[in-house]
């Protein structure tokens, strides 16, 4: 039961989340823009996907996978 309790959890979690691929010329305040209509909620981006941009929220690379929650 708890592996059906675990499937439940990560198909709600995979509700509130959708996955934005970076491409060439794309900023954190252009994607911010892109899905929340604002640009200012940049750094909410970067703080959920520190792990895949690394200390420099500057330096996007075309490809990365970024988890943008809704």
């Amino acid at each position: 039961m708890a592996d059906l309790d675990g499937q439940k959890v990560h198909s709600q979690a995979k509700a509130l989340m959708r996955e934005h691929t970076v491409a060439a010329g794309e900023t954190l305040s252009k994607i911010s823009e892109k899905y929340y209509g604002s640009g200012e909620r940049w750094r909410d981006i970067y703080e959920a996907n520190k792990d895949v941009i690394g200390s420099d929220p500057n330096l996007l690379k075309i490809g990365q996978v970024l988890k943008i929650y809704k």
